[in-house]
């Protein structure tokens, strides 16, 4: 057992990442499974349930109702687990941090068509407003501070864990020294070794024994999920090193103004980047928390207060080609919401693929360097059934921080970046398939055919520009 915990434990939400993680939850932390309920807005198997031996409750969580079944549910001292979509972590934080409740999300989500700030803005539909709203959340009982752990999973989550240890890797390689402990020695190391771009880079490539029928939404994780994240404007953390800004883009005004939006959904917005499984990808750029993270946590000031360095972050997503398909009779129905979902788990192929998970890090010394989580749909069924490689990776980012939140019950609203890698991916690493390490020469002007793509559209002087990596 990693840890001990004799409190109660409240797991809102069911689907597929929540019962990897209620597995490993029970398997590696010392509760009583009596002392776990979960709340699900459909009924939970009855033989599940008993063979679980957890408590289930069965209702919908409402602006109206949720602080009445947080009273009923929880207590200081206890543990709120959020792994649902629709329910608003900002409402479920605040409410944890004056009881005296941990609290651990693996997203930032909303309650259904509440958007913060003017109407037609396209900045109250950004992840970076919604992350700096809920960072602006503290108790005010100082006796009571509990731990709030936001956005902790596989991505957002493990990839914090991936990147330090990453650039570890790359400062013992490039014979930089390298002992990091505050953030701003991070950020420090991270301009030593010259890293211009930071991209998350996910292939995934899960496929079911049936095919996919028209107007039905699949995905390997939550579908609803995904189509909320997809129609998002598309996002990056912007790099001290690049020379222009999209045309279609926005630098973010307020906060720590680390980032910009694009004025498009995330799903119809293109770039390149890498991954060992296939090598050269052409994703979606989905916004997501840890992205916006990384841009603040790797940044260095001078005296002065200004940004003298940092790293363009951003997600660079190829998802399941049934959920590639699904997004794209989204964009065609102008974004109507799906009306029909489909979880890809039991029905995924025995040799049905792989989710490959992990940072690229590039721009230093030795050009790129990629490194993450490659697990196949086999690796993933060992734990039980009804799990596959996606959600097992995030399950396993959720036990780590449900360790360290077990250990550090008094730390306030953290992030992944602000806690120790090497103990959460010592945790998570069981869980993970096969941790690849694998230095590339790959750029995003590698095989450029300058006869199809002018020169003018591209940098050639510097590889990692954005130019060269965003497809308009």
């Amino acid at each position: 057992m990693y840890a001990s915990f004799e409190g109660r434990v409240l797991i809102i939400g069911y689907g597929s990442v929540a019962r990897a993680a209620l597995l490993l939850i029970l398997r590696h932390i010392a509760v009583s499974p009596g002392r776990v309920t979960v709340l699900t807005r459909n009924p939970i198997d009855a033989a599940l349930q008993k063979e679980l031996g957890v408590q289930t409750i069965t209702a919908t969580v409402t602006p109206e109702n949720y602080q009445q079944i947080l009273d009923d549910q929880l207590g200081e001292g206890d543990i709120l687990l959020h792994l649902t979509a629709g329910i608003s972590s900002y409402d479920l934080i605040a409410y944890c941090l004056s009881h005296g409740i941990c609290y651990m999300d693996a997203s930032l989500e909303e309650w259904p068509g509440v958007v913060h700030g003017e109407k037609g803005d396209y900045r109250a539909r950004c992840d970076y407003y919604n992350r700096m709203r809920v960072r602006s959340l503290d108790s005010n009982d100082a006796s009571r501070r509990s731990t709030a752990f936001i956005a902790n999973g596989a991505n957002p989550g493990l990839v914090s864990y991936f990147l330090k240890a990453g650039l570890l890797d790359i400062a013992r390689d490039t014979g930089v020294p390298a002992n990091p402990h505050t953030r701003e020695e991070w950020a420090a190391l991270a301009e030593m070794l010259q890293v211009k771009v930071v991209h998350v880079s996910e292939r995934d490539t899960q496929r079911s024994v049936t095919s996919r029928t028209k107007g039905v939404f699949r995905n390997t994780w939550s579908p609803e999920g995904l189509y909320g994240e997809a129609v998002l404007p598309a996002e990056v953390g912007w790099g001290t090193h690049e020379k222009e800004l999209p045309k279609d883009a926005k630098l973010h005004d307020t906060g720590t103004g680390s980032a910009i939006g694009i004025l498009r959904p995330g799903c119809t917005v293109q770039a390149r980047s890498w991954v060992p499984l296939t090598g050269p990808l052409l994703g979606m750029v989905i916004s997501h928390n840890e992205t916006l993270a990384f841009a603040d946590y790797y940044t260095v000031r001078n005296d002065a207060g200004e940004v003298v360095y940092r790293p363009t972050c951003h997600y660079v997503y190829y998802p399941a080609d049934d959920a590639l398909a699904s997004l794209r009779e989204v964009v065609a129905s102008n974004f109507e919401r799906p009306r029909e979902t489909e979880l890809l788990i039991d029905d995924i192929v025995s040799d049905g693929g792989t989710d490959e998970l992990g940072v690229l890090i590039a721009g230093h010394a030795k050009n790129a360097y990629w490194i993450g989580t490659s697990l196949t749909i086999e690796e993933a069924r060992k734990v039980g059934m009804q799990v596959n490689a996606t959600s097992l990776q995030v399950a396993a980012g959720i036990l780590a921080g449900m360790v360290w939140i077990i250990e550090h019950p008094h730390e306030g609203i953290i992030e992944a970046d602000d806690v120790d890698h090497v103990r959460a991916l010592a945790i998570a690493a069981p869980y993970l398939g096969t941790i690849k390490k694998v230095y590339t020469d790959w750029t995003p002007l590698a095989h450029l055919d300058t006869s199809i793509v002018p020169r003018g559209d591209r940098d050639l002087d510097d590889p990692w520009q954005f130019k060269n990596i965003y497809v308009p």
